[in-house]
């Protein structure tokens, strides 16, 4: 078996010291500074640097990709806007219905009805419009301001409406939730 010798700490010269120190003195008397925390965010910068310098080479490259989505999206908004026919916000429907006769058109579900609804509203739900258009008989001519419970499907009774000869049927934006988040009246 080999002789176990006692060791002894390694002498080392570090650059800038003052004669030899031992590893462990030289750790003791290191003063350890740690990064600024400001470090992080420098590098999270230049991340983001060079993801963006790497999409704007992507748009560059593909531009006519970028062009085809944009028109795209283009046109399918106008499409969606076109094929529900006209919006009016809630302010503008009240001054509708009051300056030229019209009325409102709740298409909402009888519950939803029943909870609260546009004062003189007329009720006819979605599913029983086309058979219950008679009801509407000499509003042509008049604004007929079409409400559901978002906004979304008045689009396709306001079209509805407009294919049977409602000229001046609309949808309002927003629906009833817009309606009550204005606090406009509502009646049970």
């Amino acid at each position: 078996l080999p002789l176990l010798r006692e060791s002894r700490p390694a002498i080392v010269t570090l650059p800038g010291a003052v004669g030899p120190r031992t590893a462990v003195e030289s750790i003791r008397t290191t003063r350890y500074t740690p990064a600024p925390a400001s470090w992080w965010f420098q590098r999270r910068k230049l991340e983001a640097a060079l993801e963006l310098n790497v999409f704007v080479d992507f748009l560059g490259q593909q531009w006519l990709l970028v062009l085809a989505l944009i028109a795209t999206l283009g046109m399918l908004f106008a499409h969606e806007s076109r094929k529900s026919g006209p919006a009016v916000s809630p302010q503008q429907a009240i001054n509708l219905v009051n300056s030229d006769g019209g009325v409102f058109l709740d298409i909402r579900d009888g519950a939803e009805f029943g909870r609260g609804h546009i004062a003189d509203a007329r009720h006819i739900p979605l599913g029983q419009l086309a058979s219950r258009q008679a009801e509407l008989a000499g509003l042509e001519d008049k604004p007929v301001i079409v409400v559901c419970k978002l906004g979304q499907s008045a689009g396709s009774a306001t079209r509805q409406l407009r294919e049977a000869g409602f000229s001046q049927a609309q949808k309002m934006t927003g629906g009833m939730m817009e309606w009550n988040a204005m606090k406009l009246p509502v009646v049970t």
